[in-house]
């Protein structure tokens, strides 16, 4: 699976070590498996960084909706 996305900053510190996850689910809505991803670079405050075909790994191949959120983050 290759994501592309954009982190926000929007607080008043730099975050570094964002961590993606991405969760898999079939056709009824049931969650089925996930993926996560540590992106190794820091966003400024106030600033925004762009991720494209970030490789998230292989889905479960009954996976046919994925959302990916933010876990957590580490400061500068």
């Amino acid at each position: 699976m290759k994501a592309s996305f954009v982190i926000r900053n929007n607080s008043t510190a730099d975050v570094k070590d964002v961590v993606v996850t991405c969760k898999h689910s079939g056709n009824s809505g049931t969650y089925i498996d996930s993926n996560t991803h540590i992106i190794y670079e820091v966003v400024p405050h106030s600033s925004y960084h762009a991720v494209i075909d970030l490789n998230m790994g292989f889905i479960h191949s009954a996976a046919t909706q994925s959302a990916c959120t933010v876990q957590g983050y580490s400061s500068t």
